[in-house]
């Protein structure tokens, strides 16, 4: 498991920045809503502040048992969404520094006759075209005989 996640992180320093990034928007995020929801909570506490017992014998009971269930699914769905974003975020920037990583080891062991080549669902999948056009161009301009 630690090696294919090693894998990964072609370029950790950009893809570690950016998981972490994502995930603390992730956190934020989940915070506030974890916040509003108290606050709303509360208001029904002050609510049975006023509510008189012998008309709504539960009413408290209910309350408390919306909070616990709340709160049990938001924590779920939060881990939910926190790992699915972790998990999402190390694809995605495996998707953008692979292409980079490639172009890296196509241009320092670079022989003539080579051609750039991503994989598929990459980004940038529109350079390789771009660069051996140019390459092609490059070696056909320097089989030309100088006269």
């Amino acid at each position: 498991m630690a090696r294919r996640v090693k894998n990964y992180l072609i370029y950790p320093k950009f893809q570690i920045l950016m998981v972490f990034t994502n995930l603390a928007i992730v956190l934020v995020a989940l915070v506030i809503l974890y916040a509003a929801m108290s606050i709303h909570f509360n208001s029904y506490d002050e609510l049975d502040k006023v509510v008189r017992p012998e008309e709504y014998p539960h009413y408290s009971e209910f309350i408390g048992l919306q909070r616990k269930s709340f709160f049990l699914y938001f924590t779920s769905t939060g881990v939910i969404v926190f790992m699915s974003a972790l998990v999402g975020n190390i694809i995605l920037t495996h998707k953008i520094v692979g292409p980079m990583h490639r172009l890296r080891l196509f241009f320092t062991e670079f022989k003539p006759g080579d051609r750039v080549g991503f994989r598929k669902g990459d980004f940038f999948d529109d350079l390789p075209a771009v660069i051996n056009k140019r390459i092609i161009e490059l070696e056909r301009h320097n089989e030309k005989p100088t006269t």
